[in-house]
């Protein structure tokens, strides 16, 4: 379908409207989500004509049903207003066809801009090398460098290109033209090289002006918006922290005027962002090759912490720290959040969330698989390796094959051929033995002698516990394997002679030295290899350098010592034995002498933080330390010129040694080496070893030993708090032996859980668990900002209790003066006040007392009772409470506004309250005094701001705060916009789907308590929602404890009745049952071919189908004759009710679903009252306090539009006609109904159609709860569960009693379904 071009008229326009609309002040009136989708009304020709006059642009806009909306944007000196027709202007003040007419203006703006300047003319430009280097620098263009001069291609007249030969000079540099270093071709005119040169400036001012409009974007906007699906969560924190790092080299730009193209890759998982090369106005060329000229991210090394980003221009290899790699985070963090790729978004989550887990299960499922059948069917032929060679000084490795004989048992063997690897290799068992495998049939493909000999060594090394390895003499018996250091052994000659005999021995026994002889001659590579082929076993011999020499004297002259040498042999040994084994006769062997008991740590530091060590023994102090446990038992040494020696317990020494390491924690690597990374380790390590050092365990330092001291309690602290503009800073310190601590260093190592604070390179300062005590409330409250620590009036109470434990506490006045008023609040007796015309319950009147103290002082506070807890009356007791104080403003929901003008009418009559959308608005405001309390929309509050802005109101009171929990909207702006000085949020879900929406609520009641966005995100919702932090949660929890009262149900309205539940089973007619199947088995045959995206959400709209078919037969075909099992039963339901005297709410999703229920009732003369979204809200009031007053026995309420915000305890029966995902949407509700107020008990009934999803649903309901609260909240709830999820519920029918998916099992359908329970509900 072609697009319909706008027709434009001059896009010329007032100053007023050239300052006002411009892209950040769109984005920042429209939000990020109404911004895309009027991107997206702009990129499709969806303006029809749009024109300018005087300071008015106004514009004929197509929306996405078609419908053709007039749009107005008028531009004042002080400010940008919108004018629409669509409904969602009216609800929210700014709408999608706004952004989209103002878009398109701006790019006729730009275009205009870009034909028109010339800039060769500017005399501040610069022409030299180094000019021009410093403009770039200045205006953060550096990678202009890089862009070719066929980027400048559309700037130019047609066909100048080809006339002028550009194509010579295209990948020359675009900065070359700007400093002048570029020798254009003679054949260039002076107007082409002009026209060049400016094209060329002109390409950098643009690419300029979008570095700037970028900086400013992200100083407005400092955060990204929320995913469209809440399992990208840690997704954009990983991108985050990647953009942090990239941030900190490279400079945003605008993404509205980069227009990138984002793609993926599923195998890798890889995103591509494709940047056009050449960008200007509203014209763009795309590489042909993007693939070749992008960003790539790799997502599952980013989840994983790694640099995972290239740039194909500036960094090919990771990490890419350039403007592209910036302006490409910034794309996916933006698409993320954009509603248009709620489809895209979903897919990604599934495949870096779901799919991995399942492909997981796959591939353990297989290898199971394959490791049964392996057992099942393993071969009857054998593998041996066969050590060959040794008797000719070549020893090889080579893997034989052994097949069974008619006879029995097994053949000899034939060397593996070729053909038969497959074969062999599926005999073994061990990794071990297939590496040696693999190493036989590489050994002979080496041509270096050393390779082949050191993959020989490796092998046999691989094979010491094997019992296929054999020597080719010995087949019978397994070849053992063992690893040992040469020595030598001293004897006593023959009878008749004096001297002594030296041989070389291997673990103790002497071997001849001829044996030697060859692999001395050659040099050969060690180990060398003895094999004994008696036993049979081959030693790999390692010979150090000192035996070596040794050895060669003994091979090449022998090893005869004459008598005379004796005395001379004993004293050069004492220089070698701790270098081998050696063994001496009785007549040489030292005088044996009790071993040093004990154990030897020997530190050293490394670097400022860390710690090496070696734990060793020296049971001989004249000999050098050894390994506990290991070396030789013998030790020897000269000790007052006598030879003495020990020996050694070496069992007795690995065990005292594993004790030791047991008590203080500790591992060792090789040869008895262990690393302590970090201060807390190494510290945590000296202070463990400090009781235990003494006789049993020495420690001896390579270096100045570290030392710890304690620190002191808060006597010993100073704390100075000043006033920085709007907050409080926070200083100060510990004096301690001549050291000072800074106080910003003792926070901070609180904050991060350390113990141990640095004083001077190798001097430590414990932090006492006193002090930690002490000062950790003020390191909850503190937060870091810019180099200093600031501090919320919150902070007073926690600095008056370091006063009293003793430390130095300066403050200026007003923080002494905040200070007193709080103890004062604090110890305030609150009335409740007598112009309150009801009497509240406890909890209630300790709810009232809790924001009276609060607001008492300045402070905010959000109480977050459970639905139906009175939390209306307890503000209504505040406002009375504050009448006097001034003004009071309430902004809630449009549909609850009214019950707030009834309920104060009701019980507070001495209030003067009016509601903003019923008075003379301008007057209203303007006359404002003490009792008076406005009622305000949240809608009518973001469109009149800037009225409200200008009013000074006692108190401010935000009912259904939730309502504000994206801080980015207009909504929550206008919100902060206000003057308060008591401010208060009514909610009963604070928090729905991530901790943010916490940091909005407080931003706006009690502003710095929980720092900035980009600090709380750090400090308590990265760590808690990405690793479950549990000191980060603590800290947050006692952070919002004392401004956060939260009660349920359960614990505080005992006295409410009880509330009966059932379920009602539906038996659908013949005729229904065959509708219900039929449209079950033709979703599931059109869904065998769909994949990826559009597979769930053919899925999804499946199961809504389905949904409908189990409720009524004219939702799926409206020409169905057959008539609905499930409006026959509610039918019956309403008869027995009336006939009762009882009164009922009945819920639906569906609102056609609801129409024809009213249609049957109203048939039977059932008297009703009706309630969807399309109510409006002066109706709602009216027709809500019609039915309290008793008129209509029934009230068909849509879920949605009527599960808030109502009080509607005349009813006494709820009945859910269909089950909704979510249950806590139908809880929310039910407490229409079952909430304070109510005095009879309240019987809900669930109407559920037998054998259909909704019994499927239901099951997730009571078996699976919280896998239905995993789905999206409020809205569409199968968002959240996988396709395979969702297909199981589909597939959810006569064929299969239960249905596993990867998210758990569906139970089998019930041969009754009937469950009841008495009492309160869980809350």
């Amino acid at each position: 379908m072609s697009k319909e071009q706008p027709q434009k008229s001059s896009p010329h326009a007032s100053q007023w409207l050239v300052k006002w609309l411009t892209g950040p002040e769109l984005l920042e009136m429209a939000g990020a989500e109404l911004h895309s989708r009027g991107e997206a009304l702009a990129r499709k020709g969806r303006v029809l004509t749009w024109g300018v006059e005087a300071n008015t642009l106004s514009g004929l806009v197509r929306g996405r049903s078609g419908v053709r909306h007039e749009v107005r944007l008028v531009a004042e000196e002080d400010s940008l207003e919108a004018e629409c027709q669509c409904s969602r202007y009216h609800q929210e003040g700014v709408c999608e066809h706004v952004v989209a007419l103002g878009l398109v203006w701006l790019a006729a703006m730009a275009s205009q801009e870009d034909v028109s300047r010339p800039p060769s003319t500017d005399v501040d430009l610069p022409w030299t090398p180094e000019g021009v280097g410093e403009w770039l620098e200045a205006h953060h263009v550096t990678h202009l460098r890089r862009v070719p001069l066929l980027a400048l291609e559309a700037l130019l007249p047609k066909g100048f290109g080809a006339t002028h030969g550009l194509y010579r000079i295209a990948e020359e540099p675009l900065t070359s033209l700007l400093d002048g270093t570029l020798e254009l071709p003679t054949t260039y005119s002076a107007k082409a090289r002009s026209l060049l040169v400016q094209a060329a400036w002109a390409r950098a001012e643009s690419e300029a002006h979008i570095v700037r409009q970028g900086v400013e974007y992200e100083r407005q906007h400092p955060e990204p918006p929320s995913p469209t699906d809440a399992r990208l969560v840690p997704l954009v924190q990983a991108l985050q922290q990647v953009r942090a790092r990239v941030r900190a080299h490279a400079v945003p730009r605008l993404l509205s005027l980069v227009r990138c193209e984002l793609n993926f890759t599923d195998k890798p998982l890889v995103a591509h962002v494709h940047e056009p090369i050449y960008l200007f106005g509203s014209r763009s060329i795309l590489d042909a090759s993007l693939h070749q000229r992008c960003v790539q991210v790799d997502l599952l090394p980013l989840l994983e912490g790694e640099d995972a980003v290239t740039c194909s221009v500036c960094a090919p290899v990771p990490p890419a720290l350039c403007l592209h790699a910036l302006t490409a985070l910034d794309s996916l963090l933006v698409s993320l959040g954009e509603s248009r790729r709620v489809k895209e978004n979903a897919w990604l989550a599934e495949r870096l969330f779901e799919a991995p887990g399942r492909q997981l299960l796959s591939a353990l499922d297989k290898a199971s698989l394959l490791a049964r059948t392996r057992q099942e069917t393993r071969s009857p032929v054998q593998v041996s390796f066969r050590l060959e060679g040794v008797a000719h000084g070549t020893p090889h490795l080579r893997a034989y094959l052994h097949r069974p004989l008619k006879r029995g048992g097994l053949s000899k063997g034939t060397p593996v051929a070729p053909r038969d690897e497959a074969e062999a290799l599926a005999t073994l068992v061990s990794p071990e033995e297939v590496e040696a495998f693999e190493l036989c049939r590489l050994i002979p493909e080496q041509y270096d002698a050393g390779a082949r000999h050191r993959m020989l060594v490796h092998a046999l090394k691989l094979l010491a516990h094997s019992s296929r390895l054999v020597l080719e003499s010995r087949l019978e018996v397994p070849l053992r394997v063992r690893s040992v250091t040469i020595g030598f052994t001293f004897e006593e000659m023959g009878e008749g002679e004096a001297g002594l005999r030296v041989r070389p021995s291997v673990a103790g026994t002497p071997v001849p030295p001829w044996v030697w002889r060859g692999q001395l001659h050659r040099s050969a590579p060690q180990p060398w290899l003895y094999v004994e082929r008696e036993v049979p076993r081959v030693s790999l011999v390692s010979v150090p350098p000192e035996a070596l020499a040794v050895l060669g004297s003994v091979v090449e002259y022998g090893g005869r010592l004459p008598a005379p040498a004796r005395a001379e042999v004993l004293r050069r040994l004492g220089g070698v034995e701790s270098a081998f084994p050696v063994s001496l006769p009785p007549s040489l062997e030292a005088r044996e002498v009790p071993a040093e008991p004990g154990l030897l740590l020997r530190l050293r530091p490394t670097g400022a933080e860390s710690l090496e060590g070696s734990l060793l023994v020296r049971p001989l102090p004249e000999a050098p330390p050894l390994v506990p446990g290991e070396g030789a038992e013998i030790v020897r040494g000269v000790r007052g010129g006598e030879r003495v020696r020990v020996r050694r317990a070496l069992e007795a020494e690995r065990s005292e040694a594993a004790a030791l390491l047991e008590r203080l924690e500790l591992s060792l690597e090789e040869h008895g080496h262990f690393t302590l990374e970090g201060p807390e380790a190494a510290l945590g390590f000296l202070e463990r070893l400090e009781p235990l050092t003494g006789p049993g365990v020495r420690v001896e330092w390579e270096e100045r030993p570290w030392s710890v001291v304690r620190s002191p309690d808060a006597r010993g602290l100073q704390v100075a708090v000043r006033r920085e503009r709007d907050w409080f800073g926070v200083e100060g310190g510990v004096q301690l032996e001549g050291d000072r601590v800074e106080l910003a260093v003792l926070l901070d190592a609180m904050r991060r859980g350390h113990r141990y604070v640095p004083l001077a390179p190798g001097r430590w300062m414990r932090l006492t668990e006193q002090l930690r005590e002490q000062l950790s409330p003020l390191a909850d409250l503190a937060h870091a900002s810019h180099g200093k620590w600031e501090v919320s009036a919150a902070a007073a109470p926690v600095l008056d209790g370091l006063s009293e434990a003793g430390a130095e506490v300066a403050a200026p006045p007003d923080w002494r003066q905040l200070a007193g008023r709080i103890r004062e609040a604090q110890r305030m007796k609150v009335p409740v006040p007598t112009g309150l015309k009801a009497e509240l319950r406890d909890y209630q009147r300790e709810g009232f007392q809790w924001m009276a103290r609060l607001a008492e002082w300045g402070g905010g506070g959000c109480l977050a009772d459970d639905m139906g807890l009175g939390k209306t009356l307890q503000a209504l007791a505040l406002l009375l409470h504050r009448a006097k104080a001034g003004p009071a403003l309430v902004v809630a929901p449009t549909s609850v506004c009214f019950n707030w003008v009834r309920e104060a009418a009701r019980f507070a009559p001495s209030l003067k309250v009016q509601a903003y959308r019923e008075a003379e608005r301008e007057s209203l405001l303007s006359g404002l005094g003490a009792r008076d309390v406005v009622v305000v929309s949240y809608t009518l509050l973001t469109r009149d701001v800037a009225r409200f802005s200008e009013v000074s109101f006692a108190t401010l009171v935000l009912d259904e705060a939730q309502a504000v929990k994206n801080p980015d909207t207009a909504r929550a702006k206008a919100v902060r916009a206000l003057n308060a000085e008591a401010r208060m949020a009514l909610s009963g879900t604070p928090v729905e789907n991530r901790l943010s929406e916490l940091w909005s609520l407080f931003r706006l009641v009690f502003p710095g308590l929980l720092g900035s966005r980009e600090s709380f995100r750090e400090r308590f919702a990265a760590p808690i929602e990405r690793t479950k932090d549990p000191r980060a949660r603590a800290a947050l929890a006692r952070v919002v404890r004392p401004f956060m009262l939260r009660r349920t149900k359960g614990e505080v309205a005992r006295e409410l009745p009880p509330r009966l539940e059932t379920v009602v089973p539906i038996t659908l007619s013949e005729g229904e049952r065959r509708l219900y199947e039929d449209t079950r088995l033709a979703a599931l045959a059109r869904l065998k071919d769909a994949e990826g995206p559009r597979k769930r959400f053919e899925v999804l709209a499946a199961l809504t189908r389905l949904r409908l078919a189990a409720c009524h037969p004219r939702l799926v075909d409206s020409d169905s004759p057959l008539s609905s099992s499930k409006l026959e039963r509610l039918l019956e339901v309403v008869d027995t009710l009336r006939s009762e005297g009882s009164r009922a709410l009945v819920f639906s999703q569906f609102v056609k679903h609801l129409a024809l229920v009213r249609e049957a009732l109203e048939a039977r003369g059932v008297s009703l009252q009706y309630l969807d979204g399309q109510t409006p809200a002066a109706e709602r009031e009216t027709r809500v306090a019609a039915f309290q007053r008793g008129e209509g026995e029934v009230f068909l309420i849509s879920l949605k539009a009527g599960g808030t915000g109502l009080n509607l305890t005349a009813a006494d029966h709820v009945l859910h006609l269909d089950p909704w995902w979510n249950p806590a949407a139908e809880d929310q509700a039910t407490d229409r109904a079952h909430r304070i107020g109510q005095t009879k008990p309240v019987t809900v009934t669930r109407l559920i159609s037998e054998g259909t999803i909704e019994e499927a649903i239901l099951a997730l309901h009571e078996e699976k709860r919280d896998l239905a609260s995993s789905l999206l909240s409020e809205a569409d709830g199968a968002a959240a569960l996988s396709t395979e999820q969702l297909l199981a519920l589909l597939r959810y029918g006569p064929e299969a009693e239960s249905t596993t998916t990867s998210g758990g099992m569906l139970p089998a359908r019930r041969a009754s379904v009937g469950l009841e329970s008495s009492g309160p509900s869980p809350a």
